[in-house]
């Protein structure tokens, strides 16, 4: 069981009174929590907003099978009452596992070798220029590329697959005044091959253009007007420049 009792906010991270904390509001410590494998039991509800500086929430874990190993040996009437349908079939399945892959098991599959084509999207994680801007946390870049993958697929067409990172962007730029001023932000990176495997058959500016199409996705996101994109031995740098309004 988990009891979690955090500061509500708007999924920011800083320093504050002295105190350095990450303060989330309740859609999206719900995500994480679930994605962690939790699942929500009770939330205290009835209270005015301005009332909950807090979110206190109490939750359970979901299947593991290091933890529910045991079950498959229980007769069904003594199963956990808690336990899901999708939990009582996992672990009933642990029983029917294939054995582990042995060394001389491997091969090289066939059509998966080729030229290495290895990319990266850099996209800044704070809004807008300003240093008190919004700090986005990488969870929404990857729910942004996961809807775009999907959406692409969906559509019959080739995404590109990679992992995200959180990162920091160190930097440096001379003042007018003849000193030197330096500074560090937020980034998610997104890095990934084009696997010649499945997007072997497609040439370099087919891949180029899902970048760009990615990266866009990203920085309207994100609130970022420059994006950076690398592919190759090849980078380039995607502007929205100065809009109207």
């Amino acid at each position: 069981m988990l009891f979690s009792s955090n500061p509500r906010g708007r999924n920011e991270e800083g320093w504050n009174s002295g105190r350095y904390g990450v303060y989330h509001d309740l859609e999206s410590w719900r995500r994480y929590a679930s994605a962690a494998g939790f699942v929500e039991l009770y939330r205290p509800d009835g209270v005015p907003r301005e009332r909950q500086p807090w979110l206190a929430s109490v939750w359970r874990t979901a299947w593991r099978p290091e933890i529910h190993r045991f079950r498959r040996d229980l007769p069904s009437d003594q199963a956990s009452p808690f336990a899901s349908r999708r939990e009582r079939e996992m672990t009933e399945g642990i029983g029917r596992r294939s054995p582990a892959p042995r060394r001389e098991d491997y091969a090289v599959v066939d059509g998966s070798q080729g030229p290495r084509r290895d990319f990266r999207i850099t996209v800044g994680l704070r809004e807008g220029w300003d240093a008190e801007g919004r700090v986005y946390d990488v969870s929404e870049a990857v729910r942004t590329a996961r809807a775009w993958m999907s959406r692409r697929v969906g559509a019959s067409l080739p995404a590109l697959s990679g992992m995200f990172t959180r990162a920091e962007v160190t930097y440096a730029w001379p003042r007018p005044d003849g000193s030197v001023g330096s500074d560090r932000e937020p980034v998610a990176v997104f890095t990934g091959e084009a696997v010649h495997a499945y997007l072997g058959h497609l040439p370099d500016h087919e891949i180029e253009a899902m970048l760009n199409e990615l990266a866009v996705e990203l920085g309207a996101a994100l609130g970022q007007e420059r994006l950076y994109v690398a592919f190759c031995d090849r980078t380039w740098i995607l502007d929205a420049g100065e809009r109207e309004g």
